[in-house]
């Protein structure tokens, strides 16, 4: 404890009274109650009025105050406490206004620690003197690792790191751990030096190579990026890509697999002795013999483990004997397999361009999209990433749209004219069907590092001019402000009565041509001016305003003025006006049920006029009849006379038939007479 007094100083120790004064007047010190924590003061050390008090003690914890205590936040380690020893590791030590204290099992005059209270107990002389302002620093080990450690062990947890494990205590051998306090290396040992616990990941440290207070530790392990696959005869290192191996079933050091160990070249060795082998089934590479890296292969420049390895992306065959490279969508492949004088790809190793050649250069197959590297210009783990560039020019490059009717003034590429072509087989460009397109040698040369081949074309759209052709209104169709109806047809640009002028000059019909109401001008043969050119129209407009009557003329007899002629209003007259009424106010309401009336009435007065029409047409349908009857009857009784004449001419001809056959026998036997009288 300390006492101090404005204006006295502090309290000496010879001035600490043992027991409360019997003669209090005439007694000088301080008296420490200590049943109920209080200090009195005696004599000349009374404080004045203005005088402040101010007392400095280390309070009890634990009841014993013939004993300092403190207690530890945490669990230490608790070996070689009670060693005098000074070359043994001690994870506590005690120090005390500066002086080292040691540990005294007697608890006369020292310390001791108990782990199961995590309590410092402080004795005697050891104890610090507040009045002199010594203070207590204490530095303990403690073990942060999930292992069971004990005064016996001292773990060192390696977190989500985990190592390789071989050779570990293999002096003529690589180790895949190595430990280190400060710059000596501790030995792998179960009784004096460190074991890996594969179990926790820790590295527990036994024996004398436990750490004593302020010592550092240094772990240097083998270790990969994904979890390794620990196997006493090979380091397993998983790949995170299946590595290109153009041929995986010849032998020999595949080009396209490198690994090196701290700036080490490891040999590729088919019977896994010493060197690497690639395992195609299990996708890693596997390290055997004294080429697996120790802990100790480390360097600032290069990484431990390093594995460089050929592969490729996208939908591709690793194992066709080439490098396959997609490319991108649009990229044009013209040219590339003739002599010609452009070709629209392009494939670089650095800067030297790879010859288009199946055997030892590239191929391009269409369908796949792919280009496919052969021979000595396919990849190895020596190239460099991004040392193979495919430059190709766009298809869409290659053309360009127009509106349609316009008139192709100039085309160029890179700032280069574009002469015409005469068709698809010249070298220029085409215009057809509103698209501008580049053909033969006039499409670009793909150029090392270009990605960007911009077509310009220069063009005028059509001059045109819409004329404005407003329909008509009637004077039912007008009461509605803008309900006007639709049954009305279309109006139309009177044929021949447009004069068209540009810039106040009259056109002729060949400088212009007229679709409906559109006007476009022949850009051939009208002349523009540089900046604002005007194009102005006077014409005329039509519309029919009401249909024309139905006529039906019905033929109904049989001489030319036999007629009957039918007429019927036009229906369509009266949907033009019921196509306008509207009801937004009573008076258009009122409006609207006039014309309702008038239509209704147009068409009662129609159903009676067409049935007027059809009863004048049944009666002559009926006097047709009659005399159809009466027509009949006279045909009947000439066909019946008719019949009667051709029987009398049939008989005669019968009679006269007979007649002369007779009169041929006569003739015939005469003639025979008068022979048979010569005779």
């Amino acid at each position: 404890m300390r006492i101090q007094i404005d204006g006295k100083g502090t309290v000496a120790r010879e001035h600490y009274l043992a027991e409360r004064p019997a003669d209090p007047e005439n007694t000088t010190g301080v008296y420490i109650d200590k049943v109920k924590g209080k200090a009195e003061f005696y004599g000349d050390l009374r404080p004045a009025y203005n005088e402040s008090v101010s007392i400095t003690y280390v309070p009890d914890s634990d009841g014993d105050r013939s004993v300092q205590t403190y207690v530890l936040p945490a669990e230490i380690d608790t070996y070689n406490l009670n060693t005098a020893d000074p070359s043994l590791p001690k994870s506590l030590e005690l120090y005390v206004g500066g002086r080292k204290l040691a540990y005294d099992v007697s608890m006369t005059d020292g310390y001791t620690y108990d782990s199961a209270t995590r309590r410092i107990s402080i004795y005697g002389n050891s104890r610090p003197d507040v009045s002199a302002s010594e203070s207590v620093l204490y530095e303990y080990i403690t073990d942060h690792s999930s292992s069971s450690t004990s005064k016996d062990v001292y773990g060192i947890p390696l977190g989500s790191t985990k190592p390789d494990v071989f050779n570990l205590g293999d002096a003529n051998a690589p180790n895949s751990i190595r430990v280190f306090r400060g710059e000596k290396e501790i030995t792998y040992s179960a009784t004096n030096g460190f074991q890996y616990n594969a179990i926790t990941n820790t590295i527990e440290l036994f024996g004398n190579s436990r750490p004593n207070v302020g010592d550092e530790y240094f772990v240097r392990m083998v270790t990969v990026l994904e979890d390794p696959v620990k196997h006493d005869e090979k380091l397993e290192i998983p790949l995170n890509a299946k590595p290109e191996l153009y041929n995986p079933d010849s032998p020999g050091f595949p080009s396209t697999l490198n690994v090196t160990i701290a700036g080490r070249t490891i040999a590729y060795d088919e019977t896994k002795q010493d060197g690497f082998y690639y395992n195609k089934q299990t996708n890693a590479v596997e390290i055997y013999g004294d080429s697996r890296p120790d802990a100790n292969d480390s360097s600032l420049l290069l990484p431990r483990i390093s594995v460089t390895f050929v592969t490729e992306s996208g939908p591709v065959n690793l194992y066709n004997n080439s490098y396959d490279i997609p490319l991108g969508a649009g990229a044009s492949s013209y040219g590339v397999e003739g002599d010609g004088n452009v070709k629209g790809l392009k494939v670089f190793k650095g800067i030297q361009e790879i010859p288009y050649d199946a055997e030892n250069g590239y191929t391009i197959n269409s369908e796949t999209n792919l280009v496919s590297l052969h021979g000595s210009y396919r990849p190895t783990a020596d190239d460099t990433a991004g040392s193979f560039r495919v430059y190709s020019v766009p298809e869409s490059s290659l053309s360009a749209a127009v509106p349609e009717g316009s008139s192709v003034h100039r085309v160029s590429i890179g700032g280069i004219e574009i002469p015409p072509a005469v068709d698809e087989n010249g070298h220029g460009y085409l215009f057809e069907n509103g698209v501008v397109s580049l053909v033969g040698d006039a499409r670009p040369d793909a150029v090392f590092g270009k990605v960007k081949y911009e077509m310009e074309v220069l063009y005028t759209e059509p001059l045109s001019m819409e004329l404005l052709v407003n329909p008509l209104l009637t004077d039912d169709t007008a009461y509605c402000d803008h309900e006007t109806g639709s049954a009305l047809p279309d109006a139309e640009v009177v044929p021949d009565s447009q004069e068209i002028r540009l810039n106040g000059q009259a056109l002729t019909p060949d400088q212009y041509e007229i679709s409906g109401s559109r006007i476009t001008l022949t850009n051939s043969e009208v002349t523009l001016t540089a900046g604002r050119n005007t194009i102005s129209a006077d014409y005329q407009i039509r519309q029919g305003i009401h249909y024309a009557d139905n006529s039906y003329t019905f033929q109904t007899g049989g001489n030319a003025g036999n007629h009957q002629v039918l007429n019927i209003a036009s229906f369509d007259n009266m949907l033009v006006d019921i196509s306008a009424v509207c009801v937004r106010t009573a008076e258009h309401a009122a409006k609207g049920l006039e014309i309702t009336d008038r239509s209704m009435n147009f068409i009662l007065g129609e159903l009676g006029n067409i049935g007027a029409a059809e009863n004048s047409l049944k009666h002559i349908a009926s006097n047709l009849r009659v005399g159809e009857e009466s027509m009949t009857a006279a045909l009947s009784r000439i066909e019946d006379v008719d019949i009667a004449k051709e029987l009398m001419n049939s008989t005669k001809l019968q009679m006269l038939t007979q007649v002369g056959q007779t009169l041929a026998g006569h003739d015939k036997q005469r003639r025979e007479g008068v022979l048979g009288l010569l005779k």
